[in-house]
């Protein structure tokens, strides 16, 4: 190319580049945050499993006399699962709910938890509340 045809393209690069890099920009950080949002929804639906597990490996009881300490349990394990996640245990953005249902052999033990979720960035989402329900056979299933 003759110096004179180059002279005439003087520029056009940083034309290019500035119509261009706010698009690209705009997609890294919108696949930012959804990566965001899924990792979050993730950690939160196998913590709420981890800590329902825990709980149904506990014996309630006899007569389930001793069905606090199987929802005790439940709970402090959530909170330590949620916690080596990397998600904060369940303070004032977490809401927990634990209780059996169902009858014997069948009995299980339901795990909710609501989750207020906090975006990365906050471009493509705004606060959400996230939720996972876990249900568990409870391995115990007394007279």
């Amino acid at each position: 190319m003759s110096a004179g045809a180059r002279r005439g393209r003087r520029g056009a690069e940083a034309i290019e580049f500035a119509l261009v890099a706010p698009v690209f920009i705009t997609l890294v950080v919108g696949m930012m945050d959804v990566a965001w949002l899924y990792w979050t929804e993730t950690s939160l639906d196998v913590s709420t499993h981890i800590g329902c597990r825990a709980g149904a490996l506990v014996d309630p009881g006899v007569g389930e006399t001793d069905l606090a300490t199987v929802l005790s349990v439940t709970e402090a394990a959530l909170v330590e699962a949620m916690t080596s996640h990397g998600l904060p245990g369940c303070d004032e953005r977490c809401e927990a709910t634990v209780a059996p249902f169902g009858a014997r052999p069948g009995r299980a033990l339901t795990c909710e938890v609501s989750y207020t979720y906090t975006p990365l960035i906050g471009f493509a989402f705004g606060d959400l509340t996230l939720s996972s329900t876990q249900i568990v056979r409870m391995e115990w299933q007394r007279i």
